[in-house]
């Protein structure tokens, strides 16, 4: 949280398929997980003043509410894609998130989303997907796309997926590395 108090570690990604955009991250917390929407964090350096002395920047994830307030939110017995898949979970998470967060990044970053979409013409805002059964069903973890192979159009494997860049600022993966045997390569 923004009080430097460790409220958890992200064990798992939750990403669209459809846009790429992180859903959720799952926060493991005393026993408990988490599905935390990418909107109620912001990402920053652990020392910001770790470049002025040449050493590479650590990242951190903030939640900007309290350890008490953050286990008070909705759990989840695993990382399991059904249970995402669920439109009763997100409204839950959605809930709960919005509600802790008023005033804060999460509210100006929906507000930005909900901005954005509501400029685009009509034609637009249809194909960008908005039913929840959609969105929900396109679903993949991290953990799953990590080592996934990747196959030319005759079904033969070409490479397999390394890891993943994410960028922070809008919550969405900016690059797959791709394993092409010993060889590393951009999305």
């Amino acid at each position: 949280n923004n009080s430097d108090e460790k409220l958890g570690t992200v064990d798992e990604l939750i990403i669209s398929q459809s846009n790429d955009d992180i859903q959720y991250l799952v926060v493991s917390s005393e026993g408990m997980l988490h599905p935390v929407p990418w909107n109620a964090v912001q990402c920053g350096d652990k020392d910001p003043n770790a470049a002025d002395s040449g050493q590479e920047k650590e990242k951190k994830i903030v939640i900007d509410m309290s350890r008490d307030q953050f286990h008070q939110g909705p759990t989840v017995q695993s990382a399991d894609i059904q249970q995402f898949s669920d439109p009763s979970l997100k409204q839950k998470v959605d809930s709960f998130y919005s509600s802790q967060m008023q005033g804060t990044m999460g509210r100006i970053k929906s507000e930005v989303k909900s901005e954005v979409r509501e400029r685009m013409p009509s034609s637009m805002r249809e194909q960008t997907g908005t039913s929840e059964t959609q969105t929900q069903a396109n679903l993949l973890k991290y953990s799953d796309i990590k080592g996934m192979d990747i196959q030319n159009l005759n079904d033969e494997k070409i490479a397999s997926i390394s890891d993943v860049v994410i960028d922070s600022r809008k919550g969405n993966i900016a690059y797959t590395l791709v394993d092409f045997g010993g060889m590393l390569g951009g999305k």
